[in-house]
């Protein structure tokens, strides 16, 4: 019997990996002083127009064509049924700013074009509109943004038919799996204003 010293190997290696993926699991805070579980194992979001990091294209705010940026994810958990996305950024301490929301993202789709439409449904961001807000920096300065896709075990419930990024954490505190976040910069250049 050769082929025993190649299974219990193999069987060792499978167990390990399995405990290692129990194992990353942990505890997160959320807003509201409660607690959930998510993968340490985040979700792998990058864009084909910037790098994590790197400079925002003109091209993606208010002082260009102001459309929504291309976002592949990738290395979601298994049991994803659906994905979220939120666009979001600190101006001061204690302060959140959000850009763009969208929900109900199927959970075969692995990214969203440029100037996506039609795929999930898009919440209101924080001027109260529903779709994509194109930053326009007011302050001097280079700033920093995020987008932040959720893996999610199921469809959230929401409370209210005005889903803000606000509502939207909330009702995926126990459903998320995972999530991944690209960073990415912005510096508003003014000419002779």
């Amino acid at each position: 019997m050769p082929w025993i010293k190649y299974f219990v190997p193999c069987a060792l290696v499978a167990l390990l990996v399995v405990w290692i993926v129990i194992l990353k699991q942990e505890d997160r805070k959320l807003d509201n002083g409660t607690t959930e579980k998510i993968s340490q194992v985040p979700l792998k979001v990058a864009s084909p127009a910037f790098v994590n990091g790197g400079m925002y294209p003109v091209e993606f705010t208010g002082d260009g064509r102001g459309v929504s940026p291309p976002v592949e994810w990738s290395g979601a958990p298994e049991g994803t049924k659906y994905y979220a996305l939120s666009l979001w950024h600190v101006p001061g301490l204690g302060d959140v700013k959000s850009y763009w929301l969208v929900y109900d993202i199927p959970g075969e789709v692995k990214g969203l074009a440029q100037d996506s439409s039609g795929v999930g449904k898009v919440g209101f961001n924080d001027k109260g509109m529903q779709g994509y807000d194109p930053m326009k920096s007011k302050g001097p300065g280079v700033k920093e943004y995020q987008i932040t896709v959720y893996a999610l075990s199921a469809k959230p419930d929401f409370g209210s038919g005005k889903v803000t990024r606000v509502e939207l954490r909330r009702a995926i505190q126990d459903i998320t799996l995972a999530e991944g976040t690209l960073s990415y910069q912005y510096e508003r250049k003014r000419s002779g204003k």
